[in-house]
């Protein structure tokens, strides 16, 4: 019954699904292609418009392209998602942000509309791009020849200009005199970026040095005669430096303007030199020709002249250029009478005359007016003399008058007024007035105008008012009261709010100053216009194709979409970018266009390093050196390390170092992680095997103690905002022994004896597990040269053996420092505190190596490294020798004034205080105190300051080493 019901119906059935389902699959495809030629928004979003429905939602979505481009990159780009409603708009924004990665040269968008929404497909081809230039076959000035290549990393690849750029390169080499220099390019491509690698082969081959040098002089105004003497004298200054050198194509330029200075002041003003070059490849030198062509001569003749040289007026001639041979004599001498005036030749006269080949000056130069005595008139604030000692004793130290040196005080003088609130003073007039004909001596009088001093009564700023307690602004808010009216302030505060707004995104803040006065008082109210709503973060643009994942990229970028724009969040990013050191260079700036809703399409460029590096060091040295300039002997220095970078594509970093000296053996394998699970917590696995030799004889070359650490650590660190704090765990085996090879078997009891430690304890391998939690709080305004905030460090060591043999040798170390840093311009004063304590029932079973030193360029400086007491003995060769023992308990301060001296150079004044215990810091006596005082010098580079310390001892301990200590080293004592 039921079959033949459906037989029935059959025919009715199809009919409604063929239509029900025709109808469902019915859509209509638009298909649009946008070219990197058409890149402009409004005429392809014209396009868009026009094609596509108002709005419709989204079914499905996704791309194929012809370079690698991650799906959260895409995701991120586009901004679509399925069930989205989007409008032609929407897909304008998504190709605006495709074509700002500069990679793909055409976008096909395939939209295929459906009744229950539509399918988008994108379709992305891309162009070969650059990605980098190696440089293989030399070794030096890899950095030099990368100039001369005219693309950069992400621009599209030319073969033009590759070949170029070879050849710009091989022309640099035969600047050098690198004539058979060869370059050949292999060019590696990547399929899956479309990015071209270029390697250079350098061949240099041999230096070509220069042959012989000819020169020929062209003129029809020498004789023979003349001809030969000029040849002589420019063959030994122009010809002679090119004998026996090597080709250089800036040792001629330099020659051949030497040569021209030479000529012109032998009265040939206009002269051309033409240079032939004979490249002979067999026998590697460079044959030179020069002709020189002498077409005008005009001289010039000084009579009379003692003042000034006759090579000194020469080249004040000459200053005038080649147009000196059109001025007329009389124009000439004006100048020369300007000249002698300018330093108080006033009676000067310059008779010249005219002939054929130049000119002649008669000079009678007359007496030179002294200035004896400097009167300033109309000054009633200032004191008179204090101003003649501060700005104008070097014109009475002189005796002579020189306009330089006074235009130059009085200007300082001006200067000075300023600021003190005389803001409308000016220079009135000066004059001469003759005190003794017969001594030709004057008397400066200078008058100025002060004007009326007006005094700074209040600022305000209008619709910021909170501004007022930061920056300049902050010292004249909180004292509330005038001050003197100082230019110089106001432009400080203009330049403050000006960098203030543009950090908070305002770009183009237009910051001006209302001046309200009322008898002798101004209120200064600062006007603001951000000009405009506040600039946003946009979306990040990674330009070019990459195989780092683009998520492990965004969490390195310290901003978000909608940020407002701070220049500390860029700088942030590129400095997390950089610290993963997997990339050669970071660059991220702002697109040139600002986005709609005032957002800042951020555009980042980065050039992956290469995966693997491996760096070899050498080297040797004196170890052991005293001041009494005695060594242990020399030592070699070797070490290399192999890098392995981002082996797991996440940031990670494989790293193996090891560096061996005579007393230093370092073997370190790491592997470091940059996140754990998406926290931003830096993780790094490291084993390593440390062999360490402790020299510890006052007056002796001999090695105290051997250490050996061997173990593996897991460290943990992170930093959130001004703190850094970091965890290490892990299992370490030390091993204390001493070398008995010759000496007597009581040596090692005698040595244990004079460090205080357990003479069972040595040569045996205890096994520590080993956890330190350390944290640290930075608020110092540089890290180099620290002038303002403070700086803090608490560090836990905690040490619990693992062996039978020393079940109780388990130790806490604890250690705390604060360092402070007050400005008190031109002076910064610095104190450093450090506290620390071992909890340990017995002196006697800690490890050497964990207790505490003092002593040395860090700590107390009249000491040397590690030698403050208290301190054991031990005979050497019939002598007491002194070692350091160290101790459990440590007290340090330092306290340092720190000024400018000139240019680069500081000064330094110093005390440092400190105290070692083995036992409680509570059971410290005064005299056990140990103190210095000195001095010293620093000289600023751009890795720290070089620094040079000397420092006395407040008093002498047991006559043990010199009274006094030095030392020569790079970096602060402590920041």
């Amino acid at each position: 019954m039921l079959i033949t019901l459906v037989n029935r119906c059959y025919p009715i059935l199809s009919i409604f699904f063929f239509f029900y389902i025709g109808a469902s699959q019915h859509h209509e495809s638009i298909v649009i292609t946008i070219t990197a030629d058409q890149d402009d928004r409004e005429l392809y979003g014209a396009k868009l418009k026009k094609l596509l429905p108002e709005s419709f939602m989204i079914k499905e979505i996704g791309f194929d392209a012809d370079v690698y481009l991650q799906r959260d990159e895409f995701d991120y780009l586009v901004g679509m998602r399925e069930r989205d409603t989007v409008t032609s708009q929407t897909l304008t924004q998504s190709v605006y942000y495709l074509m700002k990665k500069q990679k793909f040269d055409a976008i096909t968008i395939t939209v295929d509309c459906y009744a229950d929404g539509a399918r988008i497909h994108f379709q992305l081809s891309s162009f070969w791009t650059f990605k980098k230039v190696k440089f293989k076959g030399i070794f030096v000035g890899k950095e030099y020849y990368r100039q001369y290549y005219i693309m950069e990393c992400g621009d599209r690849f030319d073969l033009q200009k590759h070949e170029d750029s070879i050849k710009k390169i091989t022309e640099s080499f035969k600047q050098d005199g690198y004539f058979a220099a060869h370059v050949k390019a292999d060019l590696i491509y990547d399929n899956k970026t479309k990015s071209v690698t270029v390697c250079l082969y350098i061949s240099k081959g041999p230096r070509f040095a220069i042959g012989s040098v000819q020169m020929a002089i062209e003129s029809d105004l020498l004789c023979d005669g003349e001809r030969d003497a000029l040849y002589e004298s420019i063959q030994v200054v122009f010809i002679q430096p090119f004998l026996r050198n090597w080709y250089n194509r800036d040792l001629i330029n330099n020659q051949t303007i030497l040569l021209r200075d030479f000529l012109a002041k032998r009265s040939y003003l206009h002269v051309d030199v033409d240079l032939q070059e004979h490249v002979h490849y067999m026998s590697k030198r460079i044959d030179l020709d020069f002709i020189i062509h002498l077409s005008y001569k005009k001289g010039f003749e000084f009579v009379g002249n003692h003042f000034y040289s006759n090579s000194e007026l020469l080249d004040f001639m000459l200053a005038f250029g080649r147009s000196t041979s059109l001025l007329p004599a009389s124009i000439l001498s004006e100048e020369i009478i300007k000249k002698y005036h300018d330093k108080g030749f006033w009676a000067v006269s310059v008779d010249a005359q005219e002939c054929e080949d130049g000119c002649r000056f008669i000079i009678n130069e007359g007496a030179r007016s002294r200035i004896v005595d400097i009167e300033l008139r109309n000054l009633f604030y200032f004191n008179k003399q204090q101003l003649i000692k501060k700005f104008f004793m070097p014109i009475l130290r002189k005796k002579y008058y020189d306009a330089h040196l006074i235009d130059k005080a009085i200007d300082k003088a001006l200067a000075y007024f300023l600021t003190f609130g005389f803001w409308q003073c000016a220079l009135l007039h000066k004059k001469i007035e003759l005190i003794d004909k017969t001594d030709n001596a004057y008397t400066l009088i200078i008058t100025f105008e002060e004007g009326i001093q007006s005094f700074l009564n209040s600022v305000n700023i209008e619709g910021f008012n909170d501004l007022l307690s930061q920056g300049p602004f902050r010292e004249f808010h909180e004292q509330q009261k005038k001050i003197p009216f100082d230019v110089a302030f106001i432009e400080e505060q203009r330049q403050w709010l000006q960098q203030y707004f543009q950090k908070e995104g305002y770009y183009q803040p237009q910051v001006r100053p209302l001046f309200d006065k009322h008898e002798g008082d101004i209120d200064v109210t600062w006007q603001v216009d951000v000009n405009g709503p506040q600039v946003q973060f946009g979306k990040t643009v990674l330009l070019g194709a990459t195989k780092f994942p683009f998520k492990s990229i965004q969490r390195e970028l310290d901003y978000k979409i909608g940020d407002p724009w701070h220049n500390n969040a860029l700088r942030h990013s590129i400095s997390r970018l950089q610290k993963l050191e997997i990339f050669e260079s970071v660059h991220l700036f702002p697109d040139k266009k600002i986005d709609s809703g005032h957002e800042h399409v951020m555009l980042l460029k980065l050039q992956e390093d290469d995966p693997f590096e491996l760096k070899m060091r050498i080297g040797a040295g004196l170890q052991h050196v005293t001041k009494s300039l005695t060594t242990g002997g020399p030592t070699y220095r070797l070490g290399g390390s192999f890098i392995w970078k981002n082996p797991a594509n996440c940031g990670d970093q494989f790293r193996f170092d090891a560096d061996f000296t005579r007393a230093i053996r370092l073997v370190n394998a790491q592997y470091r992680l940059p996140w754990i699970f998406n926290v931003p917590v830096n993780a790094m696995l490291q084993g390593y095997t440390n062999r360490f030799e402790y020299p510890g004889f006052i007056g002796s070359q001999k090695n105290l103690y051997t250490v050996i650490q061997q173990g593996f650590l897991v460290n943990l660190t992170g930093v959130y905002n001004v703190i850094d704090a970091a965890l290490s765990t892990g299992v370490e085996v030390v091993d204390t022994y001493i070398d008995e090879s010759k000496e007597d078997g009581c040596f090692a009891k005698e040595v244990a004896r004079a460090i205080n430690f357990r003479p069972e304890l040595l040569d045996k391998n205890i096994p520590f597990f080993l956890i330190q939690p350390t944290c640290i709080l930075f608020y110092l305004d540089n890290t180099v040269n620290p002038t303002r905030g403070s700086f803090s460090v608490l560090s836990i060591k905690g040490m619990f053996p693992m062996a039978k043999l020393a079940p109780s040798n388990f130790f806490i170390r604890i250690l705390a420092e604060q360092s402070f840093f007050i400005p008190c311009l031109p002076l910064v004063f610095a104190l450093r505190i450090r506290f620390g304590h071992i909890f340990h029932p017995k002196f006697s079973t800690i490890i050497p190596i964990e207790r505490f030193y003092l002593g040395g360029a860090n700590s107390i400086r009249s000491y040397e490294t590690d030698q403050c007491p208290p301190l054991g003995t031990v005979c050497d060769n019939g002598k007491e020798l002194f070692v350091p023992q160290g101790g459990r308990s440590l007290a340090n301060l330092n306290l340092e004034m720190r000024f400018p001296l000139y240019n680069q150079f500081g000064g330094v004044v110093f005390t440092d205080v400190g105290v070692l215990s083995n036992n409680r810091l509570a059971e410290i006596r005064a005299q056990d105190c140990l103190s210095g005082i000195g001095f010293g010098l620093r000289y600023n580079t751009a890795i720290g300051p070089l620094r040079f310390d000397v420092a006395w001892r407040g008093r002498k301990h047991d006559g043990v080493g010199r009274p006094y200590a030095w030392f020569l080293s790079f970096g602060n004592a402590f920041i």
